[in-house]
């Protein structure tokens, strides 16, 4: 509908050169030049496409995509910073503030697209997630996740205990398996995701790694906050991050392990974080697992299904 973004392959190499350089200035003057522009599409995009009275989430995906394609520019330069691993520039919290607190945005009357500024918040911190984690930042992945978000409502809380922006956007269809796949098809729909990821499959095997990553963040949150102090299940309702990843084949799965498991330094660091031991971890971790798969049958209706990463506690044998 409205103007495309400039050509991708520019912004990466900008992007690039301006970290070789080791040119901060001017990888933020470049990022903020991206912002005016990025911030009046948008505002124009929902203008054009609340003319249309959407009634349905099927005619929101396109709103959604072409956002996406608007705000590209400011998210490849965000995700380059990731993948230097450079401390100077792979600290890239700031455009979720960016994209969550657009200016001039309304939330106001009843429109399907009002809330699009979620959905995009909920792309930009998975794709941030997984390459932090295809990269071996777990820490920086976990930087974001933990940042304290505060919404509209003027409450404070860090962005994973936030469903919004972790597993169902109400823009999305505040549906579970419909955003997880929203995610999986990035690869193919944004061919500047190949700046980041070998192939489809590394892509996949990354976002899972992550999502597997924050789904331990979250055992060690609830066992901090002493859930499993007894025998009463932990109710479903209060599981933050989805378990959608489990709905991925053996092999994707078996690979996001492996590479988790390969940062046992960082798991470390969670537990350490929360004052958690590895003798309370282990102890608590079967009925960690029992919840999650509950979860999958009730909410992904998915019976019998093995929680991919249950073997994950014998990292610390």
């Amino acid at each position: 509908m409205s103007k495309q973004p400039k050509n991708k392959n520019v912004s990466y190499d900008d992007a690039r050169k301006l970290i070789k350089d080791d040119d901060l200035i001017g990888f933020e003057k470049e990022l903020h030049r991206c912002r005016e522009p990025c911030y009046e599409a948008l505002l124009e995009l929902r203008r054009e496409y609340e003319k249309e009275e959407l009634k349905t989430y099927e005619q929101v995906r396109p709103a959604v995509d072409e956002a996406v394609e608007h705000l590209s520019p400011m998210i490849i330069f965000a995700l380059a910073g990731v993948q230097s691993q450079r401390p100077s520039f792979n600290d890239q919290r700031a455009l979720f503030d960016d994209i969550y607190h657009l200016r001039d945005w309304s939330w106001d009357g009843r429109s399907m697209i009002r809330g699009l500024p979620d959905a995009l918040c909920f792309l930009y911190q998975s794709l941030h997630g997984a390459v932090a984690c295809k990269t071996g930042q777990t820490h920086v992945a976990l930087n974001l996740a933990r940042m304290l978000v505060v919404d509209r409502f003027n409450e404070a809380k860090p962005l994973w205990q936030r469903y919004e922006f972790t597993r169902s956007p109400e823009t999305l269809d505040n549906n579970f398996r419909g955003s997880w796949e929203y995610l999986l098809e990035s690869h193919t729909k944004w061919n500047w995701l190949q700046f980041f990821f070998n192939d489809e499959e590394d892509f996949k095997i990354s976002l899972v790694t992550y999502y597997m990553l924050l789904n331990f963040n979250e055992y060690i949150f609830h066992l901090n906050q002493g859930k499993f102090s007894d025998e009463t299940p932990l109710e479903l309702e209060k599981v933050y991050i989805p378990l959608t990843f489990s709905l991925m084949g053996i092999d994707i799965c078996s690979k996001a392990f492996s590479r988790l498991s390969r940062e046992e330094t960082a798991l470390l660091e969670i537990m350490e974080r929360k004052g958690v031991t590895a003798q309370e971890v282990k102890d608590s971790w079967n009925h960690w697992i029992e919840v999650c798969a509950n979860w999958i049958e009730q909410y992904l209706q998915e019976n019998n299904k093995r929680v991919p990463h249950h073997d994950l506690i014998k990292i610390f044998d």
